[in-house]
């Protein structure tokens, strides 16, 4: 019986995370466009450890990726974009895949 409530909470849980992803991702892209290197970096870690928590692998990455390009500078660039912008895709494929 346990094991089902800890089974409920965590979905519950997912399904709070996929729900505010857009958002998240959001704050991460205005985070970045005003140059707000450390709440940026926090922003995508978090995602990437939920996302990671939670069962989206692919998010994980693919934040991770973007937290990398921070700490490395390298996020001003169309490489980072392109993350940042596959990253935005793959939250709108999760939160559809939750409704």
């Amino acid at each position: 019986m346990a094991n089902d409530a800890v089974e409920a909470r965590m979905r519950q849980l997912a399904q709070r995370f996929v729900g505010a992803l857009p958002a998240d991702v959001a704050r991460l892209r205005a985070a970045t466009a005003s140059a707000d290197a450390p709440e940026a970096a926090g922003l995508a870690h978090r995602i990437a450890g939920r996302a990671g928590t939670f069962g989206f692998p692919a998010i994980s990455v693919g934040a991770s990726r973007l937290e990398t390009l921070i700490a490395e500078g390298e996020w001003t660039g169309a490489a980072f974009q392109a993350a940042l912008d596959d990253l935005e895709v793959l939250a709108a494929q999760a939160t559809e895949s939750d409704r």
